[in-house]
């Protein structure tokens, strides 16, 4: 056998290796869905959803909470007549079957834009399997962004929006165009308003992102300036809506408009990007991802019009574009939430920047082709790919959720069913075993609670009392402790 036949052979051999680790761990990861439970915002979500119809379901979200209308829907939807609580599995699956297609589509919008190539659906599925891996291992909660409906439907419904809306982009803005209006503008502009309505980090990310790198080039490349005004218009329109919610004004009422809180914001803001940072460049994977990205645009000889225009992108001005597009999104967020930033507000960041990065990645490889051969990479990308799935956090807390996830499910089930009788039979009041005591078997096995099962004991559970309001009761005994709606 000749050296070249068996390293194409060895190749095939490792990418079969690696297709079946990355297909077998979003099969485990995805059973973890059945494992899943309702929990503290899910109920008041059920709980307003038998109080008000639609209309005012939505009224009351916005009157009271905050304006993120896309968020309030989905919550609408799934909660009516007590379907999500029936079929709570259904939430997880959706959710990383979203973020999977969503990956098909980016990549498929790449490739065809920028060399009019189709990838079999096979192999565009097997990279998207691999990219979401490595956004898995980046992300700082995952149980919060896939397990836990109410974190999901805000913040994983943006994410996934986001990589549709810059699909689309790509799509609709090559350089060159002469037509201005057509199904695929409209269809963006719609995108734009659904994705504003998801939450504050990722419209203003992805406005920030337009205003800052997009708008200038698509200035600089002919485009009409009235498409720019309009997307701008459409961002900003979506965003007031978004903001100006009462709810969110009532909040913001509170904020003392000094020098120091000015200070103190910007401070916050430097320090979360700083965060969001590490959670990618702490991860070799990521690192081994963008080397491959960074040699594969250097090797790329496409003569599209989009391939062209993406090399005339100056490398430096798209680095500071894109700190500067970070502190714009970031600081008024921090500065209305007094620097508060929940991690699954974090998973939005970290994902955009991963997204903003590879392509800044593929900017720097067209500049600087040939430092790494292709030939030689191509030779380890999937044994090097195989060995950093295992080397990551995300691995360790996937194998010990497959560990005790059964007993912790088996706890939650035990809960969920005395209080689902309860409720059948008009019990007022209920006397259940505490979880700290139900937890001492499931410490035997393993002393940590399943990272990938979202959990939040009573204790720590501000919104109990809708719970309790759910399931029609007045009070609950869990061990010693005491619970009044």
């Amino acid at each position: 056998m000749s050296g070249q036949k068996y390293l194409v052979l060895h190749e095939k051999g490792w990418k079969r290796i690696v297709a079946i680790a990355v297909f077998g761990i979003f099969v485990m990861f995805a059973g973890f869905s059945f494992w899943c439970h309702p929990q503290a915002d899910d109920f008041i979500g059920a709980v307003l959803n038998r109080k008000y119809d639609f209309r005012g379901f939505q009224s009351y979200v916005y009157q009271t909470n905050s304006g993120r209308y896309v968020a309030s829907f989905l919550a609408d939807f799934f909660f009516r007549n007590g379907f999500l609580f029936r079929h709570y599995y259904l939430s997880p699956l959706l959710f990383i079957a979203g973020t999977i297609a969503a990956l098909c589509y980016l990549l498929k919008t790449i490739a065809y834009t920028l060399s009019f190539q189709k990838i079999p659906f096979l192999q565009l599925l097997f990279a998207a399997f691999c990219i979401g891996v490595v956004v898995l291992s980046v992300m700082p909660e995952p149980v919060s962004a896939f397990f836990w409906f109410s974190g999901a439907a805000t913040y994983q419904t943006g994410n996934i929006l986001f990589l549709v809306f810059l699909s689309q982009l790509l799509r609709t803005a090559p350089p060159g165009r002469k037509q201005l209006w057509n199904k695929e503008v409209l269809l963006l502009m719609v995108i734009t308003v659904l994705l504003c309505g998801c939450n504050e980090p990722v419209a203003l990310l992805a406005f920030c992102c337009t205003l800052i790198i997009i708008s200038p080039l698509l200035f600089k490349s002919g485009y009409p300036p009235l498409f720019v005004g309009v997307l701008s218009g459409v961002f900003i329109l979506a965003i007031i809506i978004l903001l100006g919610a009462p709810g969110v004004r009532n909040r913001a009422g509170a904020l003392h408009f000094n020098f120091f809180h000015i200070l103190k914001a910007g401070a916050y803001t430097i320090y979360w990007m700083a965060r969001a940072l590490w959670y990618l460049f702490k991860t070799p994977l990521f690192w081994f991802f963008e080397l491959g990205v960074f040699i594969f645009a250097g090797s790329i000889g496409s003569n599209t019009a989009l391939w062209q225009w993406f090399k005339k992108v100056s490398v430096a001005r798209l680095f500071w574009s894109l700190l500067l597009v970070n502190i714009v999104a970031l600081y008024p967020v921090l500065f209305a939430s007094n620097g508060s930033f929940p991690y699954r507000a974090l998973n939005t960041v970290v994902f955009v920047n991963f997204i903003l990065l590879s392509f800044f990645t593929g900017r720097v490889g067209v500049e600087y082709p040939g430092i790494v051969k292709l030939s030689f990479y191509e030779h380890i990308r999937y044994p090097v790919f195989f060995l950093l799935i295992f080397c990551n956090g995300f691995m360790t807390g996937l194998l010990q959720t497959a560990l005790s996830g059964y007993f912790y499910n088996s706890v939650m089930k035990q809960q969920e069913t005395a209080l689902q009788r309860a409720a059948t039979t008009g019990v007022r009041q209920l006397n259940m075993d505490s979880y700290e005591q139900e937890r001492v078997t499931v410490r035997q096995l393993l002393l940590q609670q399943p990272e990938f099962l979202y959990f939040k004991p009573l204790e720590d559970d501000k919104t109990y009392q809708y719970m309790l309001e759910y399931y029609h009761m007045d009070t609950l005994r869990e061990g010693n402790r005491l619970y009044y709606k």
